[in-house]
Protein backbone atom coordinates (compact mmCIF):
# COMPACT_ATOMS: atom_id res chain seq x y z
CA UNK A 1 0.00 0.00 0.00
CA UNK A 2 1.64 3.25 -0.66
CA UNK A 3 1.52 6.78 0.79
CA UNK A 4 -1.83 8.08 -1.02
CA UNK A 5 -3.42 4.93 -0.48
CA UNK A 6 -3.00 4.51 3.04
CA UNK A 7 -3.85 8.08 3.47
CA UNK A 8 -7.35 7.48 2.03
CA UNK A 9 -7.80 4.34 4.29
CA UNK A 10 -6.76 6.46 7.40
CA UNK A 11 -9.48 9.35 5.97
CA UNK A 12 -12.10 6.72 5.78
CA UNK A 13 -11.42 5.43 8.69
CA UNK A 14 -11.49 8.17 11.41
CA UNK A 15 -14.40 9.97 9.89
CA UNK A 16 -12.92 12.46 7.41
CA UNK A 17 -14.94 12.71 3.97
CA UNK A 18 -14.23 16.01 2.02
CA UNK A 19 -17.69 15.24 0.22
CA UNK A 20 -19.39 15.97 3.64
CA UNK A 21 -17.49 18.87 5.05
CA UNK A 22 -19.89 21.21 3.39
CA UNK A 23 -23.13 19.31 4.69
CA UNK A 24 -21.26 19.58 8.17
CA UNK A 25 -20.93 23.25 8.11
CA UNK A 26 -24.33 23.88 7.34
CA UNK A 27 -25.39 21.48 9.69
CA UNK A 28 -23.29 23.19 12.03
CA UNK A 29 -24.13 26.98 10.71
CA UNK A 30 -28.10 25.73 11.62
CA UNK A 31 -27.17 24.49 14.94
CA UNK A 32 -25.70 28.01 16.01
CA UNK A 33 -28.69 29.67 14.52
CA UNK A 34 -31.47 27.50 16.15
CA UNK A 35 -29.19 27.90 19.49
CA UNK A 36 -29.33 31.85 19.52
CA UNK A 37 -32.86 32.41 18.51
CA UNK A 38 -33.88 29.62 20.81
CA UNK A 39 -31.74 32.24 23.87
CA UNK A 40 -33.49 35.12 22.46
CA UNK A 41 -37.02 32.98 22.82
CA UNK A 42 -36.54 31.74 26.53
CA UNK A 43 -35.09 35.26 27.44
CA UNK A 44 -38.62 36.89 26.44
CA UNK A 45 -40.28 33.90 27.72
CA UNK A 46 -38.60 34.48 31.18
CA UNK A 47 -39.11 37.96 31.02
CA UNK A 48 -43.15 37.73 30.09
CA UNK A 49 -43.45 35.10 33.07
CA UNK A 50 -42.02 37.02 35.95
CA UNK A 51 -43.89 40.40 34.60
CA UNK A 52 -47.01 38.30 34.61
CA UNK A 53 -45.84 36.89 38.30
CA UNK A 54 -45.49 40.24 39.33
CA UNK A 55 -49.09 41.03 38.24
CA UNK A 56 -50.38 38.24 39.92
CA UNK A 57 -48.97 38.90 43.12
CA UNK A 58 -50.36 42.18 43.14
CA UNK A 59 -53.75 42.37 45.60
CA UNK A 60 -56.28 44.86 44.84
CA UNK A 61 -56.72 46.94 47.97
CA UNK A 62 -60.42 46.26 49.14
CA UNK A 63 -61.83 49.57 49.15
CA UNK A 64 -63.76 48.76 52.20
CA UNK A 65 -60.06 48.98 53.99
CA UNK A 66 -59.82 52.12 52.38
CA UNK A 67 -62.85 53.82 53.94
CA UNK A 68 -62.19 52.17 57.49
CA UNK A 69 -58.82 54.40 57.30
CA UNK A 70 -60.25 57.56 56.68
CA UNK A 71 -62.96 57.18 59.24
CA UNK A 72 -60.42 55.98 62.04
CA UNK A 73 -57.99 58.81 61.32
Amino acid sequence: MNKRQSKKLYQQRHGYNPGEEDRIQLQISDTIKYTECRLVEAEKERVNRTYSGFLESIKQRPRSKARWWRRTR
